[in-house]
């Protein structure tokens, strides 16, 4: 064969080699390719609205009072002490702290004193002005028998007895008004409760110098409690005015029935919450001192709810 005819031949084998070389190296690319690992895809977080029962923590809140206030005395003096521990029942009306008024005390028996004095007075006025009228009368009835000097005489003390009768009414009602004050000033030593509830705190101890109005106990209603507590934005669809809850007390599995009162119209930004307030319906024979924490469920089929 000639020169000429290898020439082409030479080309043409050359180009299947190449063709052959690169489809060995394409399967041996793929071939590594699949033998390495890929980096696998992000997990993206999804928050449910709409916990499942058996995971939902319950929101949380706090139990308040919804009468609260503090006792403090109408009068100064030394507090003497306490008639009911911290912690007590008290009911309304019931004493649970006294003052000393021994001083006033003083005051108003001579107060009294002096009223049932003047009350005789008065009284004694009373019958002279009657016996002066009745007199008067009399007179009038014979007055062809009388001189004019003699009617004159009997007008003029029926006159001083009826003024003598007045001023004796003005003494009893000045004195009466200051026994009652001296009584009621008597009585601010003692601090009574304005209703039932629960003595939360003494401010001071027995011996102690008070004055007026300042606080010396303290007292929460003991049949209106409530609860304040958040609800998160994902969740406030299912909470209103009117939604029953189940509230249970930390660190316990007692539970107290309550309804949604009030749900504010504003979303915390901070927070992403929204403050909602339940009236308790219905007080258990349970200690639930106002501040203690709690966790509110909505949802009565929840099994803590069914628990009770």
């Amino acid at each position: 064969m000639n020169r000429q005819a290898w020439i082409p031949l030479c080309w043409t084998l050359g180009v299947i080699a190449l063709l052959g070389g690169a489809l060995q190296l394409g399967h041996f690319l793929a071939s590594r390719e699949d033998s390495t690992e890929r980096p696998a895809a992000p997990e993206v977080a999804v928050v449910d609205p709409n916990p499942a029962p058996d995971t939902f923590t319950g929101f949380p809140g706090i139990l308040m009072a919804k009468n609260a206030v503090d006792l403090a005395p109408k009068v100064e003096g030394t507090l003497l002490g306490y008639r009911s521990a911290v912690g007590a029942r008290v009911k309304a009306g019931e004493v649970v702290a006294v003052v000393d008024v021994g001083t006033l005390k003083q005051e108003l028996q001579m107060a009294e004193a002096r009223l049932r004095a003047v009350q005789a007075d008065r009284q004694k006025s009373v019958f002279d002005r009657q016996n002066a009228t009745a007199a008067l009368q009399r007179d009038e009835s014979i007055a062809g028998q009388l001189s004019r000097a003699e009617l004159d005489r009997a007008r003029g003390q029926r006159r001083a007895a009826a003024a003598a009768a007045s001023a004796a009414e003005a003494r009893v009602a000045e004195e009466a008004a200051r026994t009652s004050q001296l009584r009621e000033m008597v009585n601010g030593g003692e601090m009574r409760a304005p209703f039932d509830g629960i003595l939360t705190e003494h401010y001071l101890a027995p011996g102690a110098r008070v004055g007026r109005a300042t606080p010396v106990v303290r007292l929460i209603g003991d049949a209106t409690l409530s609860v304040k507590f958040a609800v998160p934005a994902e969740a406030v669809s299912r909470v209103s005015p009117g939604t029953q809850v189940a509230v249970e007390m930390d660190g316990t599995t007692e539970m107290l029935d309550g309804e949604v009162e009030t749900l504010s119209a504003e979303l915390d930004p901070a927070t992403q919450t929204v403050v909602a307030e339940a009236r308790l319906n219905a007080r258990q024979a349970i200690p639930t001192p106002s501040g203690q924490g709690v966790r509110i469920f909505v949802s009565k089929t929840h099994p803590r709810y069914q628990r009770r």
